[in-house]
């Protein structure tokens, strides 16, 4: 970009302002740089104050989300710890009722052994 006083000197030597004039020349165009400067800084906080309020609400809804996405883990931990115990108590139920299954075919067995052979179990005297 050209700076001011190599503008100023480009005019001059192309005679694009007359020497009486090249004082206002210089005096709006520093003031026009003013302008653009106080323009650029202007539109900088615009857009940094935009940056910000974009980013604290992703951060807000990022927040969000993760805090949703924790609950979820713990209600899903949760529903299997629950389930784990359900199944551990169905598995002794199971056992039980195999290890009383097992007791009445034994109980079966030796009545139909008995019956088999006669013997009843009662004594007789």
């Amino acid at each position: 970009m050209t700076s001011i006083p190599e503008l100023l000197s480009i005019m001059k030597e192309k005679q694009m302002v007359e020497e009486k004039d090249f004082l206002f020349a210089r005096k709006i165009l520093m003031d026009s740089e003013k302008g653009l400067e106080e323009e650029k800084r202007s539109i900088d906080e615009k857009y940094s104050k935009i940056i910000e309020e974009d980013y604290k609400q992703y951060k807000r809804t990022n927040d969000l989300l993760f805090d949703r996405i924790e609950k979820l883990k713990k209600a899903k931990s949760d529903k299997e710890a629950r389930y784990e115990e359900k199944i551990i108590k169905f598995k002794g139920r199971i056992s039980r009722w195999k290890e009383t299954k097992r007791k009445n075919d034994e109980d079966l067995e030796v009545e139909t052994g008995l019956q088999a052979t006669g013997a009843t179990g009662d004594c007789v005297f």
